[in-house]
């Protein structure tokens, strides 16, 4: 009875091993000065590596100075705001955060209290979000004359890694569930003998 209980429990450890080998997030800190505003914090990803969708975006935190400052939260920070991406211009690396600004069309848009309101946002366009219409950055606040902008040019990094968060191997759980097994056999061994 015990024997079958390990070898259910083993079978489920590897079950989880296989859904979670891959689950992996990465936060990303950004540091933009924006003429004479900015945007600084975190945007945290599911760990996809390559181009990226609203759907890699697990979370963000973004402090928008532009004559006045107003921070927009992701769905675990506080979601007080909304996410739009358009196009294949963002994409991530093992270490960088990337928008393509030669990409041809579409734009990545952090907006409070929701999409298409106008006011506390953060959008790396090359078009489609703020006028002017060309590549560049814009970040604007609820303030008089809060909205900055500045043209970037290229591939362009915006968020550095500042730390991996990783589930356990799936090589150690692997290994705990051999373990686990030859506890089964010793003890199905054991009753025999006795």
């Amino acid at each position: 009875m015990f024997g079958r209980t390990l070898i259910g429990l083993v079978t489920g450890l590897l079950a989880i091993v296989a859904l979670t080998s891959n689950a992996s997030a990465t936060i990303f800190t950004v540091n933009e000065t924006i003429n004479t505003g900015g945007v600084s914090g975190f945007i945290e990803t599911d760990g996809t590596q390559g181009t990226l969708t609203a759907a890699n975006i697990v979370d963000w935190n973004l402090t928008l100075s532009a004559n006045g400052t107003f921070t927009v939260l992701g769905p675990a920070s506080g979601d007080n705001s909304e996410l739009l991406i358009v196009g294949t211009a963002l994409s991530a690396t093992a270490t960088d955060l990337l928008f393509d600004f030669t990409a041809g069309s579409g734009f990545v848009l952090f907006q409070n209290p929701r999409i298409g309101t106008g006011i506390n946002y953060w959008c790396l366009q090359i078009r489609g979000c703020a006028l002017p219409q060309f590549p560049n950055m814009v970040v604007h606040t609820t303030g008089r004359r809060g909205i900055y902008f500045e043209t970037r040019l290229g591939l362009y990094s915006f968020g550095t890694v500042a730390a991996p968060v990783t589930v356990a191997e799936p090589a150690s759980l692997l290994l705990l569930g051999i373990g686990l097994l030859g506890l089964a056999a010793a003890s199905r061994h054991r009753g025999r003998v006795v």
